[in-house]
C-alpha cells in the first residue's frame, strides 16, 4: 500500500522551481547568477525533517494537490489511504499515544511527506525575505543572500512551521562551498564568477 500510494502521490511534486534532483539539475539552474559583494552563499540545514516533520500539515498540503494537478485516482481515496499510513497508535504503561509528527523511516511515502511540508514552508516563508537563490535538495539548500538580511533569513525560517528548524553552514571566506552538502567546490573557484565555472564542470563530466 505504501508503495502503490508513493508511486500516484510523487507526481505532484514534481514541479517545485526549488526543489533540484541531482546535480546536473543544480547547475542548469545556476546559470546566469552571480554574486554582488554584499551578498554571500550560504546553506540551510532543515534538523530532523522526517522525524519533525508536523503530520497534521503535510496531511493538508497532500489535500490541496490535486486541485492543481489531475490524477486518475478519486483525491478522496488518496487521502483516505493516507490517513491509514499516518495513523499510528501504540500503548505503553497502561497509556494509548498516537504519532503526531514524524513520518516513518525509510518508507518512500515519507519522502514525499516532507517534500509536501517543505513546499508548505516555503510558499510562506521565503515571499518574506525574497533570497536571490534558494535551491533544495531533500532538506539541504544552496542560497544566496544578501549579507544583511541573513540572520532575518534565519529567524523567519526557524519560526514559520512548528518543529521545523534550520542549522546554518557557512565558510568564512566567499569562494569555498567544500563543506556544505552536495556542492563540489570545484565549481566555485572566483568569487562571483559561478556560470564560468559551471560550464567547466559541464564538460569536463
Amino acid at each position: 500500500m505504501y508503495l502503490w500510494l508513493f508511486q500516484h502521490l510523487r507526481p505532484f511534486t514534481r514541479n517545485s522551481k526549488n526543489s533540484i534532483a541531482n546535480s546536473i539539475e543544480f547547475l542548469h539552474k545556476l546559470q546566469g547568477i552571480t554574486i554582488s559583494a554584499d551578498e554571500i552563499m550560504v546553506s540551510f540545514d532543515i534538523f530532523s525533517l522526517f522525524t519533525s516533520a508536523p503530520l497534521d500539515v503535510s496531511r493538508q498540503c497532500t489535500e490541496e494537490l490535486p486541485q492543481s494537478y489531475p490524477t486518475d485516482v478519486p483525491s478522496t481515496a488518496l487521502l483516505e489511504l493516507l490517513d491509514l499510513c499516518l495513523e499510528t497508535n501504540f500503548s505503553f504503561d497502561n497509556k494509548y499515544y498516537q504519532q503526531l509528527n514524524g513520518a516513518p523511516m525509510g518508507l518512500p511515502i515519507s519522502g514525499f511527506l516532507a517534500e509536501v511540508t517543505v513546499w508548505r514552508f516555503e510558499a510562506i516563508a521565503l515571499p518574506l525575505v525574497s533570497p536571490k537563490c534558494w535551491l533544495r535538495y531533500v532538506d539541504d539548500t544552496f542560497v544566496i543572500v544578501r549579507k544583511d538580511q541573513l540572520e532575518n533569513l534565519h529567524n523567519v525560517l526557524d519560526a514559520t512551521l512548528p518543529g521545523i528548524k534550520f542549522t546554518l553552514e557557512m565558510k568564512p571566506t566567499p569562494n569555498s562551498l567544500s563543506s556544505m552538502p552536495f556542492y563540489n567546490d570545484n565549481w566555485m573557484e572566483h568569487y562571483g564568477q559561478l556560470s564560468t565555472a559551471k560550464k567547466r564542470i559541464q564538460k569536463s563530466s
